[in-house]
């Protein structure tokens, strides 16, 4: 007989931070999962009669240490979530920042774009220019508000009303067919937020209940009633590999140990 996988599992934040005081159950589809157990002993030595090399006359078994592994190809905001270890929070006026790349108008020497709303500054806004077509080499420009721009300048000119378009002018000696220019505007939204407000509900105590796929005719059921994350984490950017999330399972006052297991006839 052996374990196939896991047929349903849940991780459940237990410190009573949910709706009304409630505890919170969490997505968390895994693709792996280990248990791994750690036994430290001591051992008592002494001496016995006509030996005079001390040996062991008893090993005491001192502590023990349970770690939940958990891993997934699934990373939503769900997950990131765990991996912070906090809520989503709503943050109004929130400093976002859009990044386009276009090209430069060739008959105005502009760029014009519905993000270069009312109200921006000079430190706001940012842009670089792509100054060889071969190497794509980044040169950053000056923003200004006023004025002809120069050959390292970039003139400023928000759109006059919301929803309008504004401007990045260039100097006309700069602009040539395909000039291409990245640049940056800063905004503020209101969003939700892990790891900003210092006011964030935390995920301090966690839970986990599983069903085991048994290839036998019988249900084994898995439970870590207290669990603190551990350990850091790593996930690709790119989606590639699995992150994983590690649990250090403590034992709950009443409990024999952290871990338990439950098994039922089909």
């Amino acid at each position: 007989m052996a374990i196939k996988g896991v047929e349903f599992n849940g991780l459940f934040s237990i410190d009573g931070n949910g709706p009304n005081g409630q505890n919170t159950v969490h997505a968390q589809r895994m693709l792996e999962g280990t248990l791994s157990y750690e036994a430290n002993t001591e051992d008592i030595e002494g001496h016995v009669d006509g030996n005079c090399v001390a040996q062991v006359l008893e090993t005491l078994k001192t502590s023990e240490t349970y770690t939940l592994s958990i891993g997934t190809r699934d990373i939503d905001s769900g997950f990131l979530e765990l991996i912070m270890d906090e809520r989503w929070a709503q943050s109004p006026g929130y400093d976002m920042a859009y990044i386009g790349t276009a090209a430069i108008d060739v008959a105005t020497s502009t760029i014009s774009s519905v993000e270069l709303i009312p109200g921006l500054t000079i430190p706001d806004v940012q842009a670089s220019i792509v100054t060889s077509s071969t190497l794509g080499l980044m040169r950053p420009l000056e923003v200004i508000s006023t004025g002809t721009p120069t050959t390292e300048q970039v003139l400023l000119t928000p759109s006059a009303a919301a929803g309008g378009t504004g401007t990045l002018t260039f100097n006309p000696a700069i602009v040539s067919e395909g000039t291409a220019v990245k640049f940056s505007v800063a905004r503020t939204q209101t969003v939700e937020t892990l790891g900003f407000k210092a006011d964030g509900v935390l995920l301090k105590n966690m839970s986990f209940f599983a069903e085991l796929c048994m290839t036998s005719t019988e249900r084994v059921y898995m439970r870590c009633r207290s669990m603190t994350k551990s350990g850091g984490f790593e996930f690709d950017l790119k989606g590639t590999g699995n992150a994983t999330l590690e649990f250090k399972v403590k034992a709950l006052p009443g409990f024999r140990r952290p871990v338990e297991f439950a098994r039922l006839a089909y």
